[in-house]
């Protein structure tokens, strides 16, 4: 279920750290590249280091997923949900972060390997939401809804009540929330029809994206409004 008072886990959202998350993508693309090298996260208790660690090694994730051969990662997954006894085709929340990391890997290879909503992959998707908004983990939760299954066109009216409600968990001027109305408004405009939403979400994406530099997000933003 969704939490009544979502406003209780803004402590969890990542804000801010531009500049500091620059500095480590440019390591692990470093390392990536085969020139590996030592970055320290230090500074006072409560700061947010691990928040950025976690941060970073979610995008080293991502990296090596568009790295490696997807077959290789999907084998890594679905080894792990045989282990735990874990199927795309339950209808379930994950019942616990293990179980929703591995869900969560298991339905995005299967989708890179095949395309679109194949085998149950939204499903799944939807499972592992509903762990991390449970769990208080605000963060995952945006990231799973925004994973894209598919192109904007393609989407199915879960996907976009999925958006809507994480769009309701972030603080509405947040890079997070920037991130959703993109793919919310893309997906208003190319599977719903709906063009004067899609042209406000798009906008304020942009906004946000120009407002923190976020080049990526406003490429992407871009190119959802000119299709």
């Amino acid at each position: 279920m969704v939490d009544p008072d979502p406003t209780r886990h803004m402590s969890r959202i990542f804000v801010g750290r531009q500049r500091e998350m620059a500095e480590l993508r440019a390591a692990l693309d470093d390392a990536l590249g085969g020139r590996g090298r030592i970055v320290m996260l230090a500074g006072e208790a409560g700061i947010g280091k691990t928040r950025t660690a976690q941060e970073l090694a979610a995008l080293a994730e991502e990296r090596a997923l568009a790295t490696y051969a997807y077959e290789d990662a999907h084998a890594y997954f679905e080894s792990g949900s045989v282990a735990r006894d874990l199927t795309l085709t339950g209808t379930g929340e994950a019942s616990d972060e293990e179980a929703a990391a591995l869900l969560f890997g298991l339905a995005r290879t299967l989708v890179a390997r095949i395309g679109g909503n194949t085998g149950g992959a939204f499903a799944t998707i939807r499972r592992v939401f509903e762990y991390y908004v449970e769990a208080g983990n605000v963060a995952l939760a945006v990231a799973t809804a925004a994973f894209s299954i598919g192109p904007p066109n393609t989407g199915s009216p879960e996907a976009g009540e999925l958006l809507a409600r994480a769009l309701t968990l972030v603080p509405a001027d947040s890079h997070e929330a920037g991130r959703i109305l993109s793919r919310h408004g893309a997906f208003l405009g190319n599977a719903e029809g709906d063009y004067e939403g899609s042209k406000q979400d798009l906008g304020r994406a942009i906004s946000i994206a120009r407002r923190e530099g976020a080049v990526p997000l406003e490429v992407q933003t871009l190119t959802y409004a000119a299709r």
